[in-house]
């Protein structure tokens, strides 16, 4: 449904956490990002986690994985897109 709304760039499951899986497309490509704290999606198991492991919600949101999502590049037109 992704690819039939906007052009794809990258794609990659985020079975290692956020923050390493997105690496490995930006390793691949030579490209960079900025990741605003807010816009992180943060589980509700993240905030129950972090009351006992000494971690952040938003750590745990970087770190963990294993949470059965995806994580894709597009352009910044395609991504207007797909937030409207």
């Amino acid at each position: 449904a992704l690819h039939a709304a906007v052009d794809l760039h990258a794609m990659c499951d985020v079975s290692d956490g956020l923050a390493a899986d997105l690496n490995h497309i930006l390793e691949e490509s030579g490209c960079g990002v900025v990741l605003s704290a807010e816009a992180v999606p943060v589980s509700p198991a993240a905030l129950e986690l972090s009351r006992t492991s000494g971690k952040t919600p938003l750590q745990h949101a970087l770190g963990d994985g294993e949470d059965f999502e995806l994580v894709f590049t597009v352009s910044p037109a395609d991504g207007e897109t797909l937030l409207r």
